[in-house]
């Protein structure tokens, strides 16, 4: 049922509200709050259309819920019409600053209760500590310093200051290159987790309600950090309730989905339904609203009266509450002798309004003009407005408006009410809400065009005095009203500012549409010759934020074009940055390097000569986007030269760029054991900057070398890593590079059908990324899955048509000769085997798959029984007879390499050569907890044993071939399950 508006006294100069009827409601949200707290996080929504009364039902559930339990605090934040997309984290913000003290103001604006208040100031040192301790980063992006220490938090002031978070680099400001870019949805994640360790740390010493209001107007950054909460709060004594309005999240924003239908569809999943909707009652249920919300004053209004009412408003809640209140103050209800309302003697329906926007305007109409002025001004503004600003504007006294807005249009009218004060440096800024949007939408839509221009400029102009050198901090305010100011050059400064306030705290989707709309402005100048500068700044983080978003393609053509202007404006350092941040998204991708190469030289030959982070960035992706095209001597010099000078000017970020690019250069199998060890040294420096995405890229590295040294521990130790590293960061590409990665350790124990919904699902995020080699991890993924599923015969076409496409070089060649041998088709095995064994095994590519394509060749020769051949491929094979065979970037194992040099030395007679390799296959597969190579390392290494002929070899031979047979029946390995039976057949 309704609920939420009622009409409102006035008694003894206090403002009183009744709440009525949403019994259901209630109940609703009354079951959720039992189970959070016994300890499960519950997640709900409030929806509704405007004026249905979804703030003031959570409003009094909070109350209700704080009567029954006396430890519960409550916290609200709020969304803003104007800014909310543009300011990150706002209600977040709001949240944290009231458990860091900003109490008093919530009280005065009404947000919050006397009782709240009261506990939660009992609880701030208490919540200062946990702040300190849990979320030390939060105090500069969420909690501005001085304003807590003007408040009840000088000690987290103070105690920030002591801990010294993190030391900063020596890179200039000019170098905000890729490689710190890197860290920027890292920082963006360790922001996520520091609210929620806050949040859920509090929670274990006081059950806490997080109240978000209005989120149809919620930024990206803080739909996300809701997501992130929610999944997080199950377990602890936390009930978040979100408020929105259902149709606007329904059209969504431009081209793309509204940020919270993601957000609510998602959590379904997590908690059932988490929707409490008003707006669908029955006719009834509206009709015992009217009832309610009349009978909480005395009357003696009857059946008749009530019936037209619910008429008029069909019990919207609003509308029915504004529509007594304007009957009240025109006389249509009196009150009698008895001080009990009843029908007056003028009431006629006819003239009422017949909508909630004439109620507005009847309201509007009754004042005096230098209220209209003052609330003309305040609705340009915003929903929120600025009493100074408006004083300036009319040129009144600060203290003179200050009683208009509280005495008259708050207390009296009831149009506005008190949103408290900040401080912007010496300046005390008083602020103020219109009580309903309407009533704001109302007043500046019955504005005419040019009124509404000069207005919007004014309120800049006087809002940029006001706020002098934290202009910042109304960034995104600033653009909105010299934009529609029609003052463009202003606009772009403004919402490149704002953009950078917004990529500060790593708000990505934020920074983008800030960045997009200053690019709009200036287009709409026409003439940009003057604004250069801010041009180039604000395409530099269009690419940054495309690239954060996965927007890769997007990204490196933002890129390029930035870099084409910046060299024809002869801007070094921003050509610089956006070739850096073109060869990011490239090398990830795999994508082809010759614009890179040309972008990155070009920038070498601009930039200044001497040392700098640029440089050294400039230096390290021209070796790795030079890889293949480059002698491994003059990329080794070009690194080495890299390292020193990062070196020298001790930037730990240029040196881990460049050390990681120089490791990736020496893949020498005798030297990886040096590799894994210098990995762990530079993982030490990136964990000393507490970079994850660094960390995520080492742990990758390394986990190729582990695997090839056959260290599952190690293997397991640095997945469960990137897991958690995965699950913090909220990167794409990231996610990508780890789902490809875990559906390894499955095949090699046999799990094929989880295997493969693995590859699926790290095939569907490479679609949704555009990966460039994405068909081919899934390829060679399916092909080792099928291949033991005796399904290779499914797989052939697709293999032969891949080959087709690409040409004679492609690496799926040796892929395509395996299957015919697999297969039975031994001619069409030879052919292919043939081209690719000529001029030594030249025409297979020396990429990541070329010890896998060795080893597929490896069986093909054996199964032709081409010994010549099979010589060249054991000597190509024996440098890494102690590793293991890594597909890809570890994308999958194959097992240990010296079970296929086992079969090579047999196919050349060389019996104990054969025996050497088969017993270490064994011992290392069986270490590796590898079944599924174990048991082909048996098979081959019985048939080793059954040509040798030996009479004494028989009883291991068969003992080998009866545990490859009990493996391959417990795994499903059909395609070695019928080799090993036809085996068995020919005695």
């Amino acid at each position: 049922m309704l609920a939420g508006f009622s009409w409102e006294s006035q008694e003894n100069g206090a403002l009183d509200r009744v709440f009525v009827s949403r019994d259901k409601e209630l109940q609703q949200l009354n079951d959720k709050l039992s189970l959070m707290i016994g300890g499960q996080g519950q997640v709900c929504f409030v929806t509704g259309e405007a004026g249905f009364g979804k703030t003031c039902l959570v409003a009094e559930f909070a109350r209700r819920a704080q009567e029954r339990e006396e430890e519960l605090l409550v916290v609200i934040g709020d969304c803003n019409a104007q800014t909310g997309i543009g300011d990150p984290y706002l209600p977040f913000r709001e949240v944290l600053a009231m458990l860091a003290g900003d109490i008093d103001d919530r009280v005065a604006q009404g947000v919050t209760t006397e009782e709240n208040a009261s506990r939660l100031k009992k609880f701030l040192r208490v919540s200062k500590r946990i702040i300190v301790d849990v979320g030390p980063d939060l105090i500069d992006i969420f909690l501005p310093g001085a304003g807590i220490a003007t408040r009840a938090g000088a000690l987290v002031v103070g105690e920030k200051g002591r801990r010294g978070r993190r030391s900063s680099t020596s890179a200039s400001g000019a170098a905000a290159l890729s490689i710190a870019d890197t860290s920027l949805s890292n920082e963006q994640n360790r922001i996520f987790e520091q609210v929620t360790t806050v949040l859920t740390s509090l929670s274990r010493q006081k059950p806490l309600i997080l109240i978000l209001d209005d989120l149809q107007w919620v930024d990206d950054s803080s739909a996300s950090l809701l997501f992130h909460l929610a999944r997080r709060i199950e377990g602890s004594r936390i009930q978040i309730i979100g408020t929105y309005r259902p149709e606007e999240v329904a059209v969504g924003r431009g081209e793309s989905r509204h940020p919270m239908a993601q957000v609510v569809t998602e959590l379904k999943r997590h908690y059932g339904d988490p929707l409490v909707v008003l707006g669908d009652e029955t006719d009834t249920e509206r009709r015992h609203f009217i009832d309610a919300l009349i009978d909480t004053e005395g009357n003696k209004i009857g059946a008749e009266f009530r019936n037209d009412l619910h008429r008029q408003t069909n019990g919207h809640a609003l509308f029915t509450s504004e529509l007594l209140l304007a009957m009240q103050e025109r006389g249509d209800l009196v009150q009698d002798e008895e001080g009990d309302w009843t029908v007056g003697p003028s009431l006629d329906w006819s003239t009422l309004p017949a909508r909630v926007e004439g109620v507005v305007e009847e309201r509007i109409s009754r004042l005096q003009s230098d209220l209209k002025e003052v609330l003309t001004i305040a609705s340009v503004e915003g929903e929120t407005f600025t009493a100074q600003v408006i004083s300036r504007l009319q040129e009144i006294t600060e203290r003179r408006l200050l009683k208009q807005l509280t005495q008259e249009l708050d207390r009296q009218h009831r149009l506005v009410s008190e949103e408290g004060s900040i401080r912007v440096g010496d300046t005390r800024v008083s602020k103020f809400r219109f009580r309903h949007n309407m009533f704001q939408r109302y007043i500046y839509d019955n504005l005419g065009e040019s009124e509404r221009e000069q207005l919007h400029e004014d309120v800049a102009s006087v809002l940029e005095a006001l706020y002098e050198e934290h202009r910042g901090r109304v960034s995104v305010q600033l653009a909105y009203h010299y934009e529609h100011a029609q003052i463009f050059e202003r606009a772009a400064s403004c919402y490149l500012l704002a953009s950078e306030r917004a990529s500060s705290v790593h708000a990505h989707n934020e920074t983008l549409a800030l960045a997009e709309r200053g690019l709009s402005a200036l287009n709409r100048l026409g003439d940009i010759s003057g604004q250069s500068d801010v041009l180039l700044e604000l395409n530099l983080l269009i690419g940054e934020a495309q690239h954060h978003v996965g927007r890769f393609a997007e990204s490196m053509e933002t890129y390029r074009q930035t870099a084409a202007t910046a060299a024809r404006l002869k801007s070094p350092e921003v050509l610089a940055r956006a070739a850096l941040g073109y060869d990011e998204p490239r090398w990830r991708c795999n994508l082809l390097a010759t614009t890179a190469i040309e972008l990155l030289n070009q920038a070498l030959d601009l930039l200044d000569a001497g040392d700098s982070v640029l440089r050294v960035c400039l230096i390290a992706h021209l070796a790795r986007a030079s890889l293949g095209s480059a002698s491994l001597d003059d990329l080794t010099e070009m690194l080495d030269g890299a390292i020193a000078m990062a070196r020298r000017i001790e930037d730990p970020r240029a040196l881990i760029d460049s050390l990681r690019t120089r490791l990736s250069l020496d893949r020498d199998p005798t030297r990886i054991g040096d590799r894994v060890s210098l990995i762990g040294e530079i993982l030490d420096t990136a964990h000393s900057i507490d970079d994850q995405y660094l960390q995520f890229e080492l742990l990758a590295f390394r986990i190729y070398d582990l695997v090839a040294l056959g260290d599952c521990d190690g293997w397991e130790r640095d997945l469960e890593a990137l897991r958690q590293i995965d699950v913090d960061i909220t990167e794409p590409f990231y996610e990508y590079n780890y789902q490809t990665m875990i559906a390894a350790p499955a095949i090699q124990e046999g799990r094929f059908e989880d295997a493969e919904s693995l590859v699926m699902a790290a095939f569907e995020t490479g679609e949704k990324l555009g990966v460039d080699n994405n068909e081919g991890v899934m390829g060679i993924q399916m092909f080792t899955i099928r291949r033991e599923q005796g399904r290779l015969v499914e797989i052939a076409p697709i293999v032969k048509h891949f080959v087709d496409e690409h040409g004679a070089g492609a690496a799926w060649r040796p892929g395509l000769a395996l299957i015919y041998a697999e297969i039975g088709e031994i001619e069409k095995a030879r052919v292919e085997f043939v081209q690719l064994a000529a001029d030594g095994f030249g025409a297979v590519p020396r990429d990541s798959l070329w010890q896998t394509c060795l080893t597929y060749l490896a069986e093909v020769c054996c199964a032709l029984d081409a010994a010549e051949d099979a010589q060249v491929l054991y000597d190509l094979l024996l440098p890494y007879e102690k590793l293991t065979v890594v597909v890809g970037n570890a994308s999958a194992c194959l097992g240990a390499t010296s079970r296929f040099l086992g079969q090579l030395a047999t196919t050349l007679l060389r019996w104990d050569d054969a025996e050497r390799h088969f017993e270490h296959a064994l011992k290392m597969n069986a270490q590796m907890s590898a079944p599924t190579w174990l048991a082909h390392s048996q098979f081959q290494y019985s048939r080793m044993l059954f040509e040798r002929g030996d009479a004494k070899d028989v009883e291991s031979a068969n003992a080998l071939l009866d545990s490859a047979l009990r493996i391959a029946n417990d795994l499903g390995m059909r395609a070695l399950e019928s080799r090993i039976k036809a085996r068995t057949a020919d005695g």
